[in-house]
C-alpha cells in the first residue's frame, strides 16, 4: 500500500493544474514580452512553445517589415545565427551514418591541406568530434572576412588558417570556435559532393520537412533587420556552417518535435536512435578544463531540476542561441519533461530578451506553478581547492584574464581596471573566493552581487573562474603567469599601426577605422583598438621572437 501511494504521489507531479486557452496565452506572452520589446526598440518577434510533446502555441508581435506594415508571422523568416551549428551536427551524424565519414577521424583526413601550425607538444589532431564540441583548440574566429556581403572562398580561408597557431592543445578546455565550425561547413561539402548550402536544402532541411528553412546567400525572402528602427542590412558569414541559416518558428517547433520523437519525422527515421544519443552526451567530459555545463555535438547541455514544494526532479534543458548583430535566436527543451520552445527576433537589441531558459521558466511557473533552477554540476578541482586552500604565496601574481590583468599583491583586496573602469575584488568568506565591486565613475562603489571570482588550483596551474552565484555556473576566464619574459625584439616593433587587406563590413563593431596601437606594459605586449571596434584592447604574450599570442583563458584567448 504504501509503494502504491507513492507511485500516485510522484506520478501526479508536474500534472497540469490548469488548462489554458489561446487567448490565455496570448494575454500571458503579451504582458511578458511587449513593454520588454518596446523598452529595447525590437522591431519583431516570434515565438513558439511545445508542451508534452505538442505544439501548444504561436505568437508573433511587431513587424517582419515596418515600412510596408507587414506584421511578423509563425512563417517570418529569420537568421537564426548559431543555431545553425545544431543543423551542421546532425547532417555529420547522417553522412556518419552513411559511412561517409567517421566523427572519430581527423579532418585533415578530408581536407588535407588544412597545415595549421602549433606551438604544443601534444599531437595536432583536429578529430571532427573536437570541432564539434569547440574542443579542438582552433583559434575562435577570423574575424576579417566573417561578415561581410562578399565572402572570400575556401581557398582564401585555408590559406589564412595556415599562417595561424593552434590556441590550445586538443581536449584542453571548451572554446567556442566559429572558424572551427567554417571548416565543418566545408567538410560536408567535400563527402557529400554538394555545396554546403545545396546539401543542406536537399538532404537535411527538406528530409526534416522545413519547409522554410535554409542557408543564407543573399537572398530577400527573410525579414528586415533593425537597429532601434533603422533598416539594416545583413551581412553573409564566411563561415556558413556556424551561423548563416534561416529559419521560421513554425520550422523550429518541427525540429524540437524531431528530437522529443528520438529522431523521426511523421513516424521516417531520419536519424537512428544510437546517433540522437550521441546529440545529448557531454562531449566536455575529459577536458583539461571542466566546465559546470556540457556540449554535444552543436547542443548546450545545461542540468537543471524542476521544483514543486518540497519535491523536485532534474532535468536537462537542450539548447542553442544564435546572434548575428540585428538578428537574435534562442530553442531548446526539456528532456524529459518534453516541454520546450522557440524565439526569434529582427533587432539589434533582441538579444536581451530573447532567453529560452526564461520562457520555459515563466511557462512552467504560472501553468504548473513550479519552480526551473538550473543545477549546474560542481568542478572536482574547485572542490579540491577548497578542501586545501590556496595559500598566499600561491595566490599572489599576474592573472590574465580576456583583455586585462589582474595583478595581485594583497590576497584581501585586488585592485585592476575593465576596460577603463576601476574594479576592486574583496575576499569573501568562502575559499578563494572574491566579490566583485565595480567603481563607477571611478569613484562610486557599486558590488556586483550576482558574481564572484574563484581562485583554484588545476594540474599545477592556478585559474580564475567567474562564478553565476544565483546557480553556481562557472566559466573559466583566467590562468596565472608564472614567469612573463618579453623577447627583447618586440622593443623595435613599438608604434602605430594601419590595418590593411580589411573586408569591409556592415556590422559597425567590425568596421576597424584608425590605427592600432602596439605598446609594452608590464612585460607584455598591449594592441589597443580605434574607438567602436569591438574590443579596446588586448594583451599578448611575445616570450618568442616575431610571435605573441593573446591572453586568458576561453574565446578568443590563446591565439
Amino acid at each position: 500500500m504504501k509503494n502504491i501511494l507513492v507511485y500516485l504521489l510522484l506520478s501526479s507531479f508536474l500534472i497540469p493544474l490548469k488548462s489554458y486557452a489561446q487567448s490565455d496565452l496570448d494575454a500571458f506572452f503579451e504582458k511578458k514580452y511587449e513593454k520588454r520589446m518596446k523598452k529595447n526598440d525590437v522591431i519583431g518577434m516570434s515565438i513558439g512553445l511545445i508542451d508534452k510533446g505538442e505544439i501548444i502555441h504561436k505568437q508573433s508581435f511587431g513587424y517582419e517589415n515596418l515600412e510596408n506594415e507587414i506584421k511578423a508571422s509563425s512563417k517570418t523568416q529569420y537568421k537564426i545565427g548559431s543555431i545553425s551549428k545544431v543543423f551542421t551536427g546532425i547532417a555529420l551524424l547522417k553522412l556518419q551514418e552513411e559511412g561517409k565519414v567517421d566523427l572519430n577521424h581527423s579532418i585533415t583526413k578530408y581536407i588535407p591541406e588544412i597545415a595549421i601550425q602549433s606551438r604544443f607538444l601534444e599531437e595536432n589532431t583536429l578529430l571532427i568530434k573536437d570541432l564539434l564540441s569547440h574542443s579542438s583548440g582552433m583559434p575562435s574566429d577570423m574575424v576579417n572576412g566573417m561578415f561581410c556581403s562578399s565572402p572570400e572562398d575556401f581557398e582564401w580561408t585555408i590559406n589564412k588558417i595556415n599562417q595561424q597557431y593552434m590556441a590550445r592543445p586538443p581536449k584542453f578546455e571548451f572554446s567556442y570556435s566559429n572558424l572551427g565550425y567554417g571548416l565543418l561547413g566545408e567538410l560536408i561539402a567535400r563527402i557529400s559532393g554538394e555545396t554546403y548550402v545545396n546539401y543542406m536544402k536537399k538532404e537535411v532541411f527538406d528530409e526534416l520537412g522545413l519547409n522554410d528553412t535554409y542557408v543564407f546567400n543573399g537572398e530577400e525572402t527573410l525579414s528586415k533587420a533593425y537597429v532601434k528602427e533603422e533598416l539594416y542590412n545583413p551581412d553573409r558569414i564566411r563561415d556558413q556552417a556556424a551561423g548563416s541559416v534561416v529559419s521560421t518558428v513554425d520550422d523550429m517547433l518541427e525540429f524540437i518535435l524531431f528530437f522529443m520523437n528520438e529522431g523521426k519525422v511523421k513516424d521516417k527515421e531520419f536519424l537512428s536512435r544510437e546517433s540522437m544519443k550521441l546529440l545529448e552526451e557531454d562531449y566536455l567530459e575529459g577536458n583539461v578544463v571542466e566546465n559546470s555545463y556540457g556540449y554535444s555535438l552543436g547542443l548546450f547541455l545545461h542540468p537543471c531540476k524542476i521544483i514543486e514544494g518540497s519535491l523536485s526532479e532534474l532535468d536537462t534543458l537542450i539548447e542553442h542561441g544564435g546572434d548575428t548583430y540585428a538578428f537574435h535566436a534562442s530553442f531548446g527543451f526539456l528532456k524529459h519533461k518534453k516541454i520546450g520552445g522557440v524565439l526569434l527576433t529582427n533587432s539589434k537589441n533582441g538579444g536581451r530578451i530573447n532567453s529560452i531558459h526564461s520562457m520555459i521558466r515563466a511557462y512552467l511557473d504560472d501553468t504548473y506553478f513550479l519552480e526551473l533552477e538550473k543545477n549546474y554540476k560542481s568542478i572536482e578541482a574547485i572542490e579540491q581547492s577548497q578542501k586545501n586552500p590556496l595559500t598566499e604565496e600561491e595566490i599572489l601574481g599576474k592573472y590574465t584574464v580576456s583583455n586585462f590583468i589582474l595583478d595581485v599583491d594583497n590576497k584581501k583586496r585586488i585592485k585592476s581596471k575593465i576596460m577603463g573602469n576601476k574594479i576592486i575584488m574583496k575576499e569573501n568568506d568562502e575559499v578563494n573566493s572574491y566579490n566583485l565591486i565595480l567603481k563607477l565613475f571611478g569613484f562610486i562603489p557599486i558590488r556586483m552581487r550576482s558574481i564572484q571570482f574563484v581562485l583554484f588550483e588545476n594540474q599545477g596551474e592556478i585559474y580564475v573562474s567567474q562564478e553565476n552565484k544565483p546557480n553556481q555556473m562557472h566559466d573559466m576566464v583566467g590562468i596565472k603567469l608564472d614567469s612573463i619574459s618579453l623577447n627583447e625584439s618586440w622593443q623595435s616593433y613599438i608604434g602605430n599601426y594601419e590595418p590593411i587587406d580589411l573586408i569591409e563590413s556592415n556590422f559597425e563593431k567590425l568596421q576597424l577605422k584608425g590605427d592600432i596601437k602596439l605598446s609594452i606594459e608590464d612585460d607584455l605586449l598591449k594592441l589597443e583598438f580605434p574607438e567602436k571596434f569591438m574590443i579596446s584592447s588586448v594583451y599578448l604574450i611575445g616570450d618568442a621572437e616575431n610571435m605573441a599570442y593573446t591572453t586568458g583563458l576561453g574565446r578568443n584567448s590563446g591565439y
